[in-house]
């Protein structure tokens, strides 16, 4: 039968906080090009994105836990998102793309309260529930009114809030410094939206 968890260096089997919160093992030495490896705009727009710019910094210094996210999230064929670092800095995968309309690129890298501004008071409130409480939290055809195109849409929504925890703090995962993990934001769209 298939061990659940790997063996440590002392031949025992690691608990899943030991096997979260390790070294990474690129030592750091993670790229973008390993991180977002797709043949599609998202990927190359997050490939080419001067990281050193924005509040997540250098790729090869980021904290394990926001590497293991993104290279989960990346190659997903469900929409996801991350929002790390205590401003909620955004990395989502292909999928998600054609929610942003309009906002993309610029959505790339850019903070979740910038991005979404004119729903914010409303989610921003979720994600302080995930970061704070540090519990899921999720939506069912939930309306948001969104400005993705140019003009205000009513939109409906079914979703959901994780927090992405690490070794001291949550990733900000956000990562505030790591976290709150970042929430993830699984998503999709209603087929239905009215033009405001």
């Amino acid at each position: 039968m298939p061990r659940l968890r790997p063996p440590n260096s002392r031949g025992t089997l690691v608990t899943k906080d030991e096997a979260m919160n390790s070294a990474r093992p690129d030592d750091g030495s993670v790229r973008p090009v390993e991180l977002f490896p797709g043949d599609n705009a998202t990927d190359a727009t997050f490939r080419e994105l001067d990281w050193t710019a924005t509040e997540l910094g250098p790729v090869d210094q980021w904290p394990y836990e926001l590497v293991t996210a993104v290279r989960t999230v990346m190659p997903s064929t469900i929409p996801m998102l991350i929002w790390w670092g205590p401003h909620l800095v955004q990395i989502f995968n292909h999928a998600y793309t054609n929610f942003l309309g309009a906002k993309f690129p610029e959505a790339a890298g850019q903070r979740a309260s910038d991005c979404w501004s004119e729903m914010w008071d409303y989610v921003g409130g979720l994600c302080a529930q995930v970061v704070d409480g540090r519990e899921p939290v999720h939506g069912v055809r939930q309306m948001f009114v969104l400005e993705r195109y140019g003009y205000l849409e009513e939109t409906y929504w079914t979703f959901s809030y994780s927090p992405i925890s690490g070794r001291s703090t949550w990733a900000t995962g956000p990562a505030h410094r790591a976290s709150p993990a970042p929430p993830w934001k699984f998503s999709e769209a209603n087929p239905v939206s009215s033009r405001w």
